[in-house]
């Protein structure tokens, strides 16, 4: 099994935590009793997030949240957002009197993610990990690619399994049962 880093342009969730602080209307005191406004938050992750993926070559859309958010401390909320035509789950967690919002999934540029695979192999593969431009996953979710040696050698099937938010993953050829 080959363990490989994460590389920018590969996974787009980026650990991304950004505060938005004074977005909450009232008393201090039971910040966990209020909503946040969707709007705010939609607004939040399209001017933050949005950037910060398509500085990744994604394109991102609108983002979507329920009309009030309440985070708690034991469940965050959640609100999506377009990347390449695909939903991906967006987390919303309390911070004082404001919110943080963080990507929920792993967003696999696949382009990215294919010269990376051919650098880390040992043996010249050109890998093909299918047409789409991006693939948005759950830690602990999987490619499938397809490997051509550029010398010798049939095509092999691998599988890259991706261990955290950060797109780290480990690449091993694929087997069949």
């Amino acid at each position: 099994m080959r363990r490989c880093r994460a590389v920018a342009g590969v996974a787009a969730p980026l650990a991304l935590s950004l505060l938005l602080v004074g977005c909450q209307k009232g008393s201090a005191s039971k910040p966990a009793q209020q909503a946040f406004a969707g709007s705010d938050i939609e607004r939040t992750i399209e001017n933050q997030l949005a950037p910060q993926l398509q500085q990744k070559g994604l394109t991102a859309g609108a983002a979507s949240c329920p009309a009030k958010v309440s985070p708690t401390a034991d469940r965050p909320g959640a609100c999506t957002l377009q990347v390449e035509g695909q939903p991906t789950r967006i987390k919303v967690v309390r911070s004082g009197t404001g919110f943080q919002v963080s990507v929920d999934q792993v967003v696999v540029n696949i382009a990215s993610f294919e010269a990376l695979a051919e650098h880390e192999e040992k043996q010249k593969y050109t890998f093909n990990c299918g047409s789409e431009t991006a693939k948005v996953i759950n830690v602990g979710g999987t490619v499938d690619c397809l490997a051509t040696p550029q010398r010798k050698g049939g095509a092999v099937q691998f599988v890259a399994t991706f261990s955290d938010l950060a797109g780290h993953f480990t690449l091993q050829p694929k087997t069949t049962n």
